[in-house]
């Protein structure tokens, strides 16, 4: 009987998924519903993941159980980087090598699309199921990212209320008055590298309704806006995200420039800390509630 609920689940959640304007909210209900005896099942065949990058940890964190966390990065321990340190306690480490995973042999190891074509050859041969998650450029792509992890975990019901959950709050952002210019917010790295909108930290400052400076300058995805092209395009703020605050690069120094403060008339830059959007999973909503605290009267 629990197979055949396990069957069921699984065909209601690609049905309802394909359903256009079906919201989460409304599938995970129908499935919490319908289905109460899924999490005996979950609980008795959970298969065990080993995650071999920062951000397939914070999705295996958000959504596993406990025992089905095989093993994560060390990355995934450190608070500046990792949203889910406190989770990361007591887990197996690895540094993201296949013969690391031997010892705690998983079921199913994650990894993102950047993986090494050795590696992931490698980890083949050593009979493993690897599964590989897309970069999300978009809070859509993390709603995708996260259902998936849910699904690979047994755990489908807990992703959709999660992606429901987050975008509650991103479709709850208050517009800006009418008549009033949104806040033109320039997302800015050592280096001068930037983000436009087809990245993930332009769609999340896109929903907190600033302009991004970015798309004047023609970028869309990650580029690079020297302080001369800075000048002529202007910027309200920049929006910062030091990876190791207290550290100084050369790459650095360019946001300590004197012109920066002529660009920005001296208005202080907005930090968001890079865990809250390094990665895409449920930190994603801080970095949008600071973009939007951020954002000043009206």
């Amino acid at each position: 009987m629990v197979g055949y609920s396990f069957l069921l689940l699984f065909f209601l959640h690609r049905q309802l998924t394909r359903l256009t304007g079906i919201r989460p909210i409304f599938r995970a209900l129908v499935l919490a519903v319908l289905l109460p005896g899924f999490s005996a099942f979950a609980q008795s065949g959970s298969p065990r993941i080993a995650s071999i990058n920062l951000c397939t940890d914070q999705l295996v964190l958000a959504l596993a159980d406990e025992e089905q966390v095989a093993s994560i990065t060390f990355l995934a321990r450190h608070a500046e980087s990792s949203y889910m340190a406190d989770r990361a306690a007591g887990y197996h480490l690895n540094h993201g090598q296949a013969e690391e995973l031997v010892s705690v042999d998983p079921d199913v190891v994650v990894a993102y699309s950047y993986i090494s074509p050795t590696k992931l050859r490698f980890l083949n041969e050593l009979g493993y199921r690897v599964e590989i998650f897309k970069l999300a450029e978009s809070i859509t792509e993390v709603y995708a990212n996260i259902e998936r992890m849910a699904e690979l975990l047994g755990k489908p019901v807990r992703g959709i209320q999660l992606v429901a959950r987050m975008q509650q709050r991103f479709d709850s952002v208050p517009p800006f008055r009418s008549g009033y210019p949104a806040p033109r917010g320039l997302i800015y790295e050592p280096n001068g590298y930037t983000g436009g909108r087809e990245t993930l930290r332009g769609d999340i400052l896109h929903h907190a309704n600033w302009h991004n400076v970015a798309t004047d300058a023609g970028i869309t995805g990650v580029g690079v806006l020297g302080l001369e092209a800075l000048l002529l395009i202007g910027a309200d703020r920049l929006i910062v995200s030091p990876y190791a605050p207290g550290t100084h690069s050369l790459g650095q120094r360019l946001l300590q420039h004197p012109a920066i403060e002529i660009i920005t008339s001296g208005r202080p830059p907005v930090n968001i800390p890079i865990r809250h959007w390094i990665c895409g999973g449920v930190m994603n909503v801080e970095a949008l509630a600071q973009l939007v605290e951020s954002r000043g009267p009206p």
